[in-house]
């Protein structure tokens, strides 16, 4: 599990930040549907450097996508494309990365946005909005259990959700069920069993 894996980069900082034409969000984590501004970009702390390394060495590959902290970020974090390249934005000003520590809740963030990449959201869409939200709490929930983290952990992002599903998001109730899902699985895929 301690294995690093390395971010593949694949564009300076300054040309994702200016190139055009504007993002593609795939998932704004909190609901938003569309940036009001494009965000002002900046390098990934070294923490959150780390725990993209971390969470992606559950999943077993190297993301093809890269990591920037933002300042007017509508939500938490998002997934994007930009000119074809995947990119996740995290907001500087919610997360807590230290130089040594990063919050669970921190860490299921991040975990939900790399599960849409991985899972392909931008390329080939699950059944709709709904069903790629749940699907990428659902590695969120696995992630979390295969770095060790607890049930309670992985469920450390339910105060983010609103209770009633929104045209883009469920609401709490279906994430919480989810996000248990996924955890329960890399349960029963540590353990050796048979989920």
């Amino acid at each position: 599990m301690k294995a690093f894996l390395a971010v593949l980069l694949l564009s300076p900082l300054t040309a994702i930040a200016d190139e055009a034409p504007p993002l593609e969000l795939i998932c704004a984590y909190e609901g938003a549907s569309a940036l009001e501004a494009a965000p002002n970009l900046s390098a990934p702390s070294p923490t959150a450097r780390a725990a993209v390394k971390w969470i992606a060495s559950v999943a077993g590959v190297s993301p093809n996508f890269e990591v920037f902290a933002g300042d007017r970020v509508p939500s938490v974090a998002f997934a994007a494309i930009k000119n074809g390249k995947r990119i996740i934005v995290y907001d500087v000003s919610g997360f807590r990365w230290t130089h040594d520590a990063a919050r669970w809740r921190d860490v299921v963030v991040m975990a939900h946005e790399i599960g849409h990449h991985l899972g392909g959201h931008a390329i080939t869409p699950a059944e709709g909005p709904h069903a790629r939200e749940l699907e990428a709490d659902r590695f969120a929930g696995y992630a979390v259990s295969l770095l060790g983290g607890s049930l309670d952990q992985a469920l450390s992002v339910l105060p983010l959700f609103t209770e009633e599903d929104s045209a883009t998001h469920p609401g709490r109730g279906r994430r919480r069920d989810a996000i248990t899902r996924g955890w329960e699985h890399g349960e029963h895929i540590k353990h050796g069993e048979t989920p």
